[in-house]
């Protein structure tokens, strides 16, 4: 996955989820004895919390990654139904909700420790079969870029065969994350997502360990649909991607398994919100996975956000980039570790021997080595109108590129002094010119931090490098 998906995310781009909206309900709690009436467990109720679900979960989670989302289904006027209104208009999207004389849709989780005890299911099939005849729903669509239907067999979706038709006529593409046995509804869409389960019932095949071994049912069953790409999701061993000629397989990068909850709606949701970037389908589909990873390892229906990817990212080698918003609870994840923080900072405009040199020196100092790096307009302040030589984007991928940087962090003031306050490291380096000069920061270093000075490689420098090559012009 290229790290400029993460960087250029919240998209701009409007996304409109049509689908079978619900209401989850969480009920926490620990049990403490059995019942003598009926010999079964007694849960005492600790607390009780209230999710977007099915199509309004898919949406929540896009409002994580795009600026502009809005969903359409069938929600009640009941107090599930308000209560959903609720959530989605906190997370910033758009509802136009249809049927709201008939009850919302709302599953209720029961859960001791980690362990789910039992759900409730409160739900009818209800069709929502006049959206386009709806003027309303019609006008909507003039607006959007890219379509998801969320379709969980409750009865939003029975016209999706004409809803994609339609949208392809005014070239807007749609994305499905699908149900039931016939995949021939979703004729003319760009990408179906079943998981290994609904593949297997779709394709009438027999239950398998290994997913792995599917690779030519998978593309038999692709060819035999109006589809451009199929997406089968095989929960803890990873996703297989056909594109009717070959598949790819991507493994999953789940840390730890909490609750699957919601995790195909967070690949879906992910996969929109990148569907216009330039790179291809497996990097979108990788990008989608490492959300998905994320979501599993929290409980219940978790929508994942752009600082999550972000710090998973960092922590596992993808993206050294991370921003002064997230460095805290980045530090402090690893604080919990016992990691040792070092910290460094510097404009590495053209990388020399010298800065290769105390960059290695000051990861030796400690577990991790965070880079402070200035800002284009950060250098211009401190430099002058003729710097940088290179680009903020090019100057932190150098040093993302170095296995002894662990993370790189822009700032955009003269000196560090926020960054360092945020960060708040075990070691703080600077070179050996800072002798008897008091070093930025060193007042907000962790208890028992020092200050660390390197000595320096005589005879280099980026401004005698430039003049050197300014002279040759």
């Amino acid at each position: 996955m290229k790290n400029n998906i993460i960087n250029r995310l919240p998209t701009s781009k409007h996304v409109l989820v049509i689908g079978d909206v619900m209401l989850d309900e969480f009920i926490y709690g620990e049990i403490e004895k059995v019942n003598p009436e009926a010999s079964a467990h007694v849960v005492n109720v600790k607390k009780r919390a209230t999710r977007a679900g099915g199509a309004a979960n898919v949406a929540v989670n896009l409002s994580k990654f795009c600026k502009k989302v809005s969903i359409v289904g069938r929600c009640g006027s009941d107090v599930a139904g308000l209560e959903l209104k609720r959530i989605l208009e906190k997370n910033s999207v758009d509802c136009y909700f249809y049927n709201q004389d008939v009850p919302t849709i709302k599953k209720t989780r029961v859960l001791a420790g980690e362990q789910q005890i039992c759900r409730f299911d409160e739900e009818s099939f209800v069709e929502l079969n006049f959206l386009l005849r709806e003027t309303a729903f019609l006008e909507l669509l003039d607006s959007v870029d890219l379509v998801v239907l969320s379709d969980y067999a409750k009865g939003a979706l029975v016209e999706c065969f004409n809803i994609i038709k339609k949208c392809q006529a005014i070239g807007i593409p749609v994305l499905v994350d699908p149900k039931g046995r016939d995949f021939q509804k979703y004729s003319g869409a760009e990408l179906i997502k079943p998981n290994l389960k609904e593949f297997l019932i779709a394709a009438n095949l027999s239950e398998t360990k290994d997913p792995f071994s599917l690779e030519a049912e998978i593309l038999k069953f692709h060819k035999s649909l109006d589809v451009k790409h199929l997406l089968v999701t095989c929960g803890s061993k990873g996703m297989l991607l056909s594109d009717k000629e070959k598949i790819f397989s991507v493994p999953t990068q789940a840390s730890k398994i909490y609750d699957v909850t919601g995790a195909g709606d967070s690949v879906i949701a992910a996969l929109a919100s990148i569907y216009f970037e330039p790179v291809n389908m497996v990097e979108k589909i990788e990008f989608a996975n490492l959300v998905a990873g994320i979501s599993v390892g929290e409980p219940g229906t978790y929508a994942v956000t752009l600082e999550d990817v972000s710090r998973f990212s960092v922590r596992e080698g993808q993206n050294k980039q991370i921003s002064l918003e997230n460095v805290s609870d980045f530090v402090n994840e690893l604080r919990a570790e016992g990691k040792k923080i070092v910290f460094t900072n510097g404009c590495f405009d053209l990388l020399h021997r010298g800065h290769i040199h105390s960059l290695r020196a000051a990861s030796a100092l400690g577990d991790i080595l965070i880079v402070g790096l200035n800002s284009d307009n950060s250098i211009k302040s401190n430099k002058g109108p003729s710097r940088p030589i290179q680009s903020f984007e090019d100057r932190s991928l150098v040093l993302e590129s170095m296995e002894f940087v662990d993370a790189v962090v822009g700032f955009d003031e003269k000196t560090p002094i926020n960054l360092i306050k945020a960060i708040r490291p075990d070691i703080l380096v600077k070179g050996s010119d800072y002798q008897g000069s008091e070093v930025v920061g060193s007042e907000f270093l962790a208890p028992g931090g020092e200050v660390h000075l390197i000595d320096l490689v005589e005879g280099v420098s980026t401004t005698e490098t430039i003049s050197k090559i300014r002279g040759m012009v």
